[in-house]
């Protein structure tokens, strides 16, 4: 065979891998990011779920809150006016209650928010970390450097 058949398939066999290893590599990063993308939306499902049951929880431990604090007052009120008690002790006893009540509301409040914020976070970090996963396995395309490979790979032959 001639020197120049010779070089000419060396090179197109050498330039045929490189095109080989380009895809492999794309499909790669692919497979990588596909996975990627459904780990953080897995993640963020558990996070979501989480999330309403938490809020759950708080919303029923207030309501039980507000229920028993409300029984009590009945109670005491019924009891006041059993002994005949009344006017001032009535009062503060209404006063104190609504104090306890607007404090409960506003840490209840806060909790809440609270949970929000941090699943918020929690949220963007999964899509932090899914980015930083699918920028770690790159990409590339055939490009000049794959060509002078290719020809360098078919000097040789040329001599």
């Amino acid at each position: 065979m001639d020197p120049v058949t010779l070089a000419l398939l060396s090179g197109g066999m050498n330039l045929l891998g490189s095109m080989s290893e380009v895809n492999a590599q794309n499909q790669a990063a692919l497979n990588n990011a596909y996975m990627a993308r459904g780990a953080a939306a897995h993640k963020q499902d558990q996070e979501m779920q989480s999330y309403v049951e938490m809020n759950r929880q708080l919303l029923m431990t207030s309501m039980d809150r507000a229920l028993q604090a409300r029984s009590n007052t009945d109670l005491a009120m019924v009891s006041m006016f059993e002994t005949g008690g009344g006017g001032q002790a009535m009062t503060d006893m209404i006063a104190e209650r609504r104090s306890v009540e607007a404090r409960n509301l506003y840490r209840d409040r806060l909790e809440r928010n609270s949970l929000k914020i941090q699943t918020n976070r929690n949220l963007k970090g999964y899509e932090q970390e899914a980015k930083g996963r699918i920028a770690s396995v790159s990409t590339t395309q055939l490009n000049m450097g794959h060509i002078m490979k290719a020809g360098s790979a078919s000097l040789p032959y040329m001599t």
